[in-house]
C-alpha cells in the first residue's frame, strides 16, 4: 500500500467523469478513495438545472473543474462560465478537461468575483497570492 501511495499523481472516475489529482490534497484523497465529494450539492445542482431548464451554469472558485465538468457532461446544451483566481487549479482543471475530450465549451476565466472592486490576498498551503478583483 506504501509503495502504492509513493506516487502522488492518481486517474479515477466521479460522476462519470475522468479526473486526475494528487493524492495528498483532501479533496482528491476523498474522490478517490470514498467515490465523495459534496455528493448532496453536485445532485442538488443537477436537479435544479434540470428543473428549472437553466440555460447558463457559472462556476465561482472553480478549483479543478469537478462542478463545470459533471455539469457538461449532463447537459450538453449549457453554457458553461468557470472563475478561478489560482493558476496552479486552472492547470489542473485543464488537465481535468482533456481527460474528457468529448466535453467541450467551458471558458474558464484566471480571475476572482466579488461584488465590488478591491484587492484580496489569499492563501492556500501556506503560499500568498495578491488579486485584484
Amino acid at each position: 500500500m506504501k509503495r502504492f501511495f509513493n506516487n502522488k499523481i492518481i486517474r479515477f472516475k466521479f460522476f462519470d467523469i475522468e479526473l486526475e489529482g494528487n493524492i495528498n490534497e483532501p479533496m482528491d484523497k476523498e474522490i478517490f478513495l470514498f467515490n465523495s465529494y459534496e455528493n448532496f450539492q453536485i445532485e442538488f445542482l443537477i436537479k435544479n438545472i434540470k428543473k428549472y431548464n437553466s440555460n447558463y451554469f457559472i462556476d465561482i472558485g472553480a478549483n479543478s473543474g469537478i462542478y463545470s465538468l459533471i455539469v457538461r457532461n449532463k447537459f450538453q446544451k449549457i453554457i458553461i462560465k468557470s472563475f478561478e483566481p489560482v493558476n496552479k487549479t486552472i492547470i489542473k482543471f485543464r488537465k481535468n478537461l482533456k481527460l474528457n475530450k468529448k466535453l467541450k465549451n467551458i471558458k474558464i476565466y484566471k480571475f476572482g468575483l466579488s461584488n465590488k472592486n478591491s484587492q484580496l490576498l489569499m492563501r492556500a498551503k501556506n503560499k500568498r497570492w495578491l488579486y485584484s478583483i
